[in-house]
């Protein structure tokens, strides 16, 4: 599921790399072409977000393939998560502020722990709670996958006793 956002992100990457490089100087290039990755991670995740944030919880919520998930997006409205959508884009705004700080920081001293490892640690935390708001968003909608399986043992897979 993540090659689904990776692979066009990578690929417009790698082309805006070769344009802006032709473009300009071998000194400037270093600080231009990181900035310009940002706002390619940025653009692509405001423009993805229900893919991002929905795609997961359906797979778990339902227990389907991926490619089989995206027919059920379409019952999936996002202004119905307000919460979820406002969460999702402050932490893209935490990160893309601590992305800008870290590039003007100069972090020598101790304190440069401190300031990669808490937020880090807040950043973990603010994803889970995302991925669990998006599970019980995506649980509320009482969605139905029926995959022609009869029982969850359909496969054999587990031998039930019978003996007490």
């Amino acid at each position: 599921m993540g090659a689904l956002y990776s692979i066009p992100f990578l690929l417009v990457t790698l082309l805006s790399t070769g344009i802006i490089a032709g473009l300009v100087s071998p000194e400037s290039f270093a600080q231009i072409s990181v900035w310009i990755n940002q706002l390619y991670f940025l653009a692509f995740s405001v423009i993805l977000v229900k893919l991002i944030l929905l795609l997961p919880a359906l797979v778990i919520v339902l227990d389907c393939r991926t490619f089989e998930s995206f027919k059920f997006l379409k019952h999936c409205r996002l202004w119905e998560a307000k919460e979820l959508v406002i969460l999702f884009y402050a932490h893209l705004a935490f990160r893309f502020l601590l992305r800008f700080l870290r590039l003007y920081y100069d972090m020598t001293t101790a304190s440069r722990y401190i300031l990669e490892i808490g937020p880090l640690i807040i950043s973990c935390f603010v994803n889970l709670i995302i991925a669990v708001m998006a599970v019980r968003f995506v649980a509320s909608l009482d969605l139905v996958y029926d995959d022609g399986q009869s029982s969850l043992n359909s496969g054999n897979l587990v031998e039930l006793s019978t003996e007490n």
